[in-house]
């Protein structure tokens, strides 16, 4: 099973404050865990240094079965491509696929996130939910069992946000291991296996989301309305 672990992770500022303080956290294939906290708790510094973009001044980040794929929350500063499929086939091209080997990921990917018939669209002329959905098709594109998505539903519109939340459930039936990061609990909890919190760079409370998301104000969040049932968007 393809996991991901981080032990005793610790990541300081140029000034010498502590971003992240030894952070022990494991993600694994198969399971869907959202990371929250406030703005500055550490969120998106971790996820980097999972993904192995940032490597930390203390602690290790072991990966077995490759590393994660990293989906950015401003989606356009990872459009390379010309066009979508010319987007998405930019990973494995650099990974030295065979043309038929491009084209077959190409086309998986753009039809798991329902951009098959946008392949020939500029990837700026689409909207911000489709955008969304073809950084995660890019990622896919080089079929990691591990996918971290930070504030994948930022500035989407409700119809933006189920699109993108579709993709995720189906990605996370498939065995894809998804990990969220966000401030706003009400849009995924109920589909969540695993809920962390995360203060001032550290681990404040990880376990299933009923028995976490008390302890979601304590980390400045928003405790959403209604049973963890309901706290979805797809309805």
């Amino acid at each position: 099973m393809s996991r991901v672990t981080a032990a005793g992770v610790t990541v300081r500022a140029a000034d010498g404050s502590t971003l992240l303080d030894r952070v022990d956290l494991s993600l694994a294939a198969g399971e869907l865990c959202i990371l929250a906290g406030r703005n500055g708790a550490g969120k998106t510094l971790l996820a980097r240094c999972l993904a192995g973009i940032i490597t930390p001044g203390e602690g290790t980040v072991h990966s077995e079965g490759g590393r994660p794929a990293l989906v950015f929350q401003d989606t356009r500063s990872q459009v390379l491509g010309q066009t979508v499929s010319d987007d998405v086939a930019m990973g494995p091209r650099s990974a030295g696929l065979s043309h038929a080997a491009i084209d077959e990921r190409v086309g998986e990917a753009l039809e798991r996130t329902g951009l098959t018939g946008m392949h020939l669209r500029d990837p700026f002329t689409l909207s911000g939910g489709e955008q969304r959905r073809l950084s995660i098709a890019a990622m896919l594109a080089m079929r990691p069992s591990l996918l971290i998505l930070d504030e994948p539903f930022s500035s989407l519109d409700f119809e933006g946000v189920k699109s993108v939340l579709s993709v995720l459930l189906d990605l996370y039936a498939e065995g894809c291991g998804i990990a969220v990061i966000t401030h706003d609990l009400g849009k995924l909890a109920a589909h969540a296996d695993r809920l962390v919190l995360l203060d001032h760079g550290r681990v404040h409370a990880d376990g299933p989301p009923a028995d976490v998301l008390a302890d979601a104000p304590a980390c400045g969040l928003r405790l959403p309305r209604g049973t963890i049932g309901e706290m979805t968007w797809l309805r």
